[in-house]
């Protein structure tokens, strides 16, 4: 087995934060590394292993904020109903100083309500009925490449599949699904703390911010207007969140919806995207284990079992946030109410108290990981991911990939992690 067991890295502060910087950039300068270097986007597991050499699974920084590395304890982090985002609501700031926006950042009742209203779209069954959806988009992305062409893997395969999936579902035509494609993963990066960020990735991703909102208020509108004509849009999820109720929230404020379709579609987005890329290059500079798939015939199991060894390995969300909203206890340390709590999920599914050989890729492992998280934020887009994921590394392997360039760039973000380009040349195709 090719193992890929990291060297510790070197200490490297990152800089002070600016004045009016958030709890999550005053954390950030506290970590004894700097989660804006090149050295840490390009691989972030040494950094994680030395902090928990040195600290255990529950790092405390100066100002008392918790870093968990360990997998029990953001398992439980996740699950402890005394750790949310400190917003009643979508228009409320959280407590680690974002802006919520929708019920995805919010605490329960009212993430509960909303979660309800949009999370039917989203079910194991619901996307098992858009296998063949899925299926023929990917026909049509790899059908026309003939033997020995080069593609891009993310831009050519991953990004149009996982727009195309999610527009489908949120009711975004199909002609703007190009300008939706721009933005998303500019909406997602621009996520991280302010500290990390440049003046230019701000700009953008604020641009990225208004051309959405400007767009989905278009459609929004559309939406209901369809659905107030009875012409069956009722389906698609922009026209459930411009429905006037719900039956325990009453009117959805338009500010809301908006935002609420925004995140939808750039977290399905991106998760998927980044699953994809992350999954083909972890198999492809893993030979032994590619080869333990070629050998299974990459049945629906195998195949199976390899996405979730993927996202155990190479997740795209490494790290999340909660604040304390009354006192609690994580891993055994008592946390005050207040105290910021970053979940590095990325450390917690390479924990050795848990996995064997954590630093190693195994696709007949059976060991979990947390990265689509748990409890009550548990991510609504689990099933689809795993689904499309899994179809196109399918069609992709089929096709006999070899990597052009085996050292790959990824994506400027702290908080998701993704492969920016990577070219393959394809075989025979299997069609």
């Amino acid at each position: 087995m090719q193992s890929a067991s990291p060297s510790l890295a070197p200490a490297v502060r990152p800089a002070p934060p600016a004045p009016g910087a958030g709890p999550v950039d005053l954390l950030a300068a506290q970590l004894p590394f700097d989660p804006a270097s090149a050295a840490f986007r390009s691989d972030p597991y040494p950094f994680f292993e030395q902090l928990r050499a040195a600290s255990g699974p529950v790092h405390r920084t100066a100002s008392g904020a918790l870093v968990l590395l360990g997998y029990h304890e953001c398992a439980a982090a996740l699950r402890d109903p005394a750790l949310g985002h400190g917003a009643a609501s979508a228009r409320q700031t959280t407590g680690y100083g974002m802006p919520a926006r929708s019920f995805l950042r919010t605490d329960p009742p009212h993430h509960t309500s909303i979660r309800r209203l949009v999370s039917g779209a989203f079910t194991a069954q619901a996307s098992r009925q858009l296998e063949p959806l899925i299926t023929r988009n990917l026909h049509a992305l790899l059908a026309p490449a003939g033997r020995g062409e080069q593609v891009d893997v993310v831009t050519d395969i991953a990004q149009p599949l996982a727009m195309g999936t999610i527009s489908h579902l949120l009711g975004i035509p199909a002609e703007e699904q190009d300008r939706f494609q721009q933005c998303a993963g500019t909406v997602i990066n621009g996520m991280d703390p302010t500290s990390l960020l440049d003046d230019e990735q701000r700009r953008h991703a604020a641009q990225a911010r208004i051309t959405l909102v400007q767009h989905l208020r278009l459609h929004l509108r559309q939406a209901d207007r369809a659905d107030e004509a009875g012409s069956g849009a009722a389906s698609t999820m922009l026209a459930r969140l411009a429905a006037p109720v719900t039956p325990d929230t009453g009117p959805i404020p338009v500010t809301e919806a908006i935002a609420t379709t925004a995140q939808l579609l750039a977290a399905g987005y991106e998760t998927t995207v980044g699953l994809i890329g992350n999954g083909l290059h972890a198999l492809l500079t893993h030979p032994a284990q590619l080869h333990h798939l070629t050998a299974a015939g990459f049945g629906q199991q195998a195949m199976e079992r390899a996405v979730e060894e993927i996202l155990r390995y190479e997740p795209p969300v490494q790290v999340t946030v909660r604040i304390a909203l009354a006192p609690t206890t994580v891993g055994g340390q008592h946390v005050p109410e207040g105290t910021l709590v970053l979940l590095a999920l990325g450390a917690a599914n390479r924990d050795p108290d848990v996995h064997d050989r954590p630093h190693d890729l195994d696709v007949t492992r059976d060991t979990p990981h947390l990265s689509f998280g748990l409890g009550p934020h548990f991510c609504l887009g689990a099933p689809l991911a795993r689904l499309e994921a899994r179809l196109a590394l399918d069609a992709l392997l089929r096709r006999r990939p070899t990597l052009l360039e085996q050292s790959v760039t990824h994506v400027q973000s702290v908080f998701t992690r993704s492969v920016q380009h990577l070219r393959v040349r394809l075989g025979d195709p299997p069609y």
